[in-house]
């Protein structure tokens, strides 16, 4: 213990590893980012997982895991480094290897999943509408996503619709004919007339999207800056 303390204030002392020890600080902060992204699309995806699945919540899940697995072997790294246990770097090195890879296999699932979500979208909006019956099932869902029915106002009923595919919502059904003013006059304004079947499967494919390309995109710049380490630490050892 005593012998690795002195390697550690002996690598500490020397300005040239300033460096190494930069890039490891980055690439700690990398795997925070990791977790952060995960938790930050794991509430959203979760906030519609009763009609699109969990498979998007499922894949936020595993980077907020790889995530916090990376942050933790990349400490014990750093600490194998500072005390020139070059087996355990290696080890450790591998480990690391291993959970990029899980990383960048989960995001391109992520970008892949988010097509096949797209009939379980249409099926399940469709399903609660029928079992519910004329019940405003889809209530939180359509102030949401500014969206009503299925496909429509008219997937409701041709001559009612629920109050909440309104911009200002109401408990009530409303006739068609009248729009949201719930009169025949023309005051009222119109219900919302996108449906949330094409709402929903376009809001999966952007939101998916964009979080695989955030993971992918993490993943290849955590990459190079691991690279950067191991080429240092082959040069110094």
């Amino acid at each position: 213990m005593a012998g690795c303390c002195k390697k550690v204030a002996l690598r500490v002392e020397r300005s040239h590893h300033i460096h190494y020890v930069s890039l490891h600080g980055l690439l700690a902060l990398f795997s925070i980012g990791y977790i952060i992204l995960g938790s930050f699309y794991l509430i959203k995806f979760n906030q519609h997982a009763d009609y699109t699945g969990n498979a998007l919540s499922t894949v936020a899940s595993v980077i907020i895991g790889a995530g916090a697995a990376a942050l933790v072997v990349r400490f014990v790294l750093f600490v194998f480094w500072l005390c020139d246990r070059f087996p355990l770097v290696v080890a450790a090195l591998v480990v690391l290897v291993f959970i990029g890879l899980l990383r960048l296999a989960t995001g391109i699932a992520g970008y892949v999943v988010r097509h096949d979500m797209q009939s379980t979208v249409a099926q399940t909006v469709n399903a609660t509408m029928k079992q519910n019956g004329s019940s405003d099932s889809l209530a939180p869902l359509q102030q949401a996503l500014l969206c009503c029915g299925s496909i429509g106002p008219l997937s409701w009923s041709k001559t009612v619709f629920p109050g909440s595919c309104c911009p200002t919502p109401s408990s009530q059904w409303l006739p068609t004919a009248a729009g949201c003013g719930g009169t025949n006059s023309s005051s009222g304004s119109d219900p919302f007339t996108k449906g949330c079947v094409e709402v929903l499967q376009d809001w999966v494919k952007y939101e998916g999207a964009v979080f695989s390309g955030i993971v992918i995109s993490m993943v290849v710049v955590e990459a190079l800056c691991s690279l950067s380490i191991i080429v240092y630490y082959c040069k110094n050892n």
